[in-house]
């Protein structure tokens, strides 16, 4: 249950599954440099600062906050690479490299979620009560959709 919670968390930080189809220009753009990259940044950090409001996260919990944010930005930005790698390869690709490609994003955020999951299991056992009451709430939001209530 608390794996796919993570997973909801990670497709709401993660802006390659809810990326609008990129220009032409993105594929060489190297990450910070590109539009895409910059609304992508823009949407993690949204993310991660409204995650952090919403946990209530105390200055005694700042670093264990700091190595989750950290992962969620890493896995943020692995993302954008394989999106855009995946994008410009498509021109070329037949069925069986897109089913192919599909398959290696999937297992990609399979591998980022499980990354959340240490850094997270440290913060969560750092929480309060009433911390925890909110993170789970959260994360259930996020489970049935990120922008669906509030929390």
């Amino acid at each position: 249950m608390r794996f796919l919670i993570l997973a909801g968390l990670l497709a709401a930080a993660s802006p390659a599954w809810a990326q609008p189809t990129p220009s032409n220009d993105t594929g060489a753009a190297a990450l910070g440099g590109s539009p895409i990259d910059r609304r992508a940044t823009a949407r993690v950090e949204t993310h991660v600062t409204e995650l952090r409001k919403r946990l209530a996260i105390t200055p005694a919990q700042e670093p264990l906050w700091s190595a989750f944010a950290t992962v969620m930005r890493e896995n943020a930005a692995r993302m954008e690479t394989a999106y855009i790698q995946r994008h410009t390869a498509a021109a070329k690709a037949s069925a069986l490299d897109d089913m192919r490609g599909y398959a290696e994003m999937s297992r990609l955020h399979a591998d980022n979620v499980q990354r959340l999951v240490g850094p997270f299991e440290g913060l969560y056992q750092s929480m309060s009560p009433e911390q925890r009451v909110a993170a789970d709430k959260t994360f259930q939001q996020f489970q049935r959709g990120p922008r669906r209530g509030k929390a």
